[in-house]
């Protein structure tokens, strides 16, 4: 088998606005736009396909209230293609770099670039610095006794003067006693008296020392926009991508994997697609598309592909240079720049009639369309709820269902399945359960 799977709940929290926008690709725009309740022109799929009112999308609204965090739940599904090890690798670590990538996000690297100035890492390593051999000695008198109480820097600086002038004072006293001393020697041997030796100037206090600046107070975490989460899920797929190049290029260059990853909240779903896997969405029992297909023939697909350079020939079906029936996806390096990485993401509002979340491989679509599919797992997860089953066990019952549905309609090809119930939980119907539906996948028999 070359398909693989992850599911990770509770993968991270981070704040999010209130009133979070919506992502939507244009051809993603337009099933949304088209799916019962969706009011056409507004809301979902408004402004070219993304959906934030009148105020420009990614940026907070001057009169929202703060942030609120968010629990994510991750899913995904992966369907190799000339061998496993590239699903293998996303499924082990794609996760990773997206939870990497909203982290910093949330502290606000993704605006400035780091965590903060140079000045600012300065100022706290000095305020949280232990006192240097300079500052110690000056909380020291001239014959190594300490000089307290120590308040402040204007303490230090009057107890450092004080103790310069009293030991001025104790070497005049000491000078004038030796000198009487000589006199009295001198008189007594006819010897004529030695001149006194002038008195010592006053010594200057010394400067006090510049007062050190406080460490700012740690920043409040920032908002994750919309705009966020799409920069994060891209810069994941790509990372995931250079690093499976840099751990085994060879692989790299003749072995891909699409992959459709989800991240679940309580008022969004965060949907990232590359290849042909899909996500579809079961919102007031009908089927929602989320992605679309990444099949070299797609109009603009082909269209990017030959604008690289690249071809789009028949060979057992439409192909990327004859080879490759995706036109995206991790790895397949050969196939560069015509098979890129880089997901489509698409980012919606949830609400209260939202059921289910199917993620599959094309062993699926090939054999079951959007309506069939969902159809069948609501009927499942219904059946199975109403049998006393929980939520986990309905949901892996249902992927069950499905992936051998598939296999009897006679699908040649590799069949994963992840479903997530989005449905609310009993007694609390106003608020849908985030992540807390089973997710189960599934593969036909060897």
């Amino acid at each position: 088998m070359e398909d693989a799977y992850t599911a990770v709940p509770f993968l991270l929290e981070v704040p999010v606005p209130h009133a979070g926008g919506d992502v939507l690709p244009p051809r993603v725009a337009a099933h949304v736009r088209s799916a019962p309740g969706s009011p056409s022109g507004s809301g979902e799929g408004s402004g070219g396909g993304r959906a934030n009112g009148a105020h420009p999308p990614g940026t907070p609204h001057p009169d929202s209230p703060p942030p609120y965090m968010e629990t994510l739940h991750f899913f995904g599904v992966f369907d190799g293609h000339g061998g496993a090890e590239a699903a293998l690798h996303c499924a082990q670590t794609l996760h990773r770099h997206i939870a990497d990538a909203l982290s910093a996000a949330a502290r606000g690297e993704e605006r400035s670039g780091g965590s903060g100035s140079d000045e600012g890492v300065a100022a706290a390593a000095v305020a949280s610095a232990p006192p240097t051999p300079a500052a110690v000695g000056a909380a020291v008198g001239p014959h190594g006794r300490p000089l307290l109480p120590l308040a402040g820097s204007g303490d230090l600086a009057a107890a450092a003067a004080a103790a310069a002038a009293e030991s001025d004072a104790e070497s005049d006293a000491e000078s004038a006693a030796l000198y009487d001393e000589l006199a009295r020697g001198a008189a007594r041997a006819g010897a004529p008296r030695p001149p006194r030796p002038p008195p010592r100037a006053p010594r200057a206090a010394p400067p006090a020392p510049a007062p050190v600046t406080p460490p700012p107070p740690p920043a409040a975490p920032a908002a994750c926009s919309a705009a966020s989460f799409e920069n994060a899920l891209t810069d994941a797929f790509t990372r995931a991508d250079a690093e499976f190049a840099a751990a085994d290029g060879d692989a790299a260059s003749l072995v891909g994997t699409t992959a459709v990853v989800a991240l679940v909240g309580s008022r969004q779903l965060y949907v990232a697609n590359c290849g042909d896997s899909r996500a579809v969405l079961c919102r007031g029992g009908a089927a929602v598309p989320l992605t679309d297909d990444h099949k070299a023939a797609r109009e603009d697909e082909t269209a990017r592909v030959e604008a690289a350079g690249g071809q789009i020939l028949f060979w057992n079906g439409v192909r990327v240079m004859g080879v490759l029936a995706v036109s995206r996806a991790i790895g397949d390096h050969c196939l560069r720049p015509f098979v890129i990485a880089r997901p489509e993401v698409t980012i919606l509002g949830r609400r209260p009639d939202d059921e289910l979340l199917l993620l599959a491989s094309d062993g699926l679509w090939d054999v079951l369309s959007n309506a069939e599919a969902v159809t069948l797992a609501r009927r499942c997860l219904a059946r199975a709820r109403a049998r006393g089953a929980s939520r986990a066990s309905a949901a892996r019952i249902a992927a069950t269902v499905l992936t051998r549905a598939a296999v009897d309609r006679g699908s040649r090809d590799n069949v994963t399945v992840v479903v997530v119930d989005l449905s609310a939980d009993t007694g609390d119907e106003a608020t849908p359960s985030a992540g807390s539906g089973g997710c189960a996948p599934a593969q036909p028999p060897e």
